[in-house]
């Protein structure tokens, strides 16, 4: 049996509420079925500029093979919260073990998106958690889930942003979510400065 019939999601409202259905990642994304899914966008400061550490998606995932994503990843597991998928994407994909303490719940969107990949429509429906982490990772250092991460990289924030609002295929994040993600880092960081 294939890893999407057996990972299980708990199905959605438009609030982001449970409402105690339960649906395999396979049909979630067939049918278009809200669920849920945190994101977490790893940043530093260096020479008064913003960095973000993006994660190569490997070339064997089912959505947006080889593009750059955000720092970490994932989708929220039946019985799970966002916070505790938020911790257990950052410890498998990258090997970054921390306290929810560190990491800062920043917003609630919606997503929808309609897409094709290996001949197949991919219609994701997402209520996803954005965080950030505040921490200056030495690439080397990490322990890259290599089903699910091929590379990580630090990029100039500004730089990121300009390649998103140009269409850059080599990206997978949403535009408007790293907009106003680096917004709100910016505001945080250069008001302490």
């Amino acid at each position: 049996m294939d890893k999407q019939d057996i990972e299980m999601f708990d199905v959605l409202d438009e609030d982001g509420h449970k409402t105690g259905e339960k649906i395999n990642r396979r049909e979630a994304h067939e049918k278009g079925i809200l669920h849920g899914a945190s994101h977490i966008f790893i940043y530093r400061v260096k020479n008064h500029k913003i960095e973000v550490l993006l994660q190569r998606r490997s070339s064997n995932k089912d959505s947006f093979p080889n593009c750059l994503d955000t720092s970490s990843a994932g989708h929220v597991e039946a019985g799970m919260n966002f916070d505790d998928t938020a911790l257990k994407e950052l410890r498998e994909e990258l090997g970054i073990i921390v306290d929810a303490s560190e990491i800062h719940y920043e917003y609630k969107m919606r997503y929808s998106s309609i897409d094709k990949f290996y001949e197949k429509i991919f219609n994701n429906q997402e209520i996803i958690y954005i965080y950030t982490l505040k921490k200056d990772i030495d690439i080397s250092e990490l322990k890259l889930q290599k089903e699910e991460v091929s590379d990580a990289v630090w990029l100039d924030g500004d730089e990121i942003s300009d390649r998103l609002h140009h269409k850059d295929p080599e990206f997978c994040i949403f535009e408007d979510e790293y907009d106003k993600v680096l917004k709100i880092i910016k505001e945080r960081e250069y008001n302490n400065l």
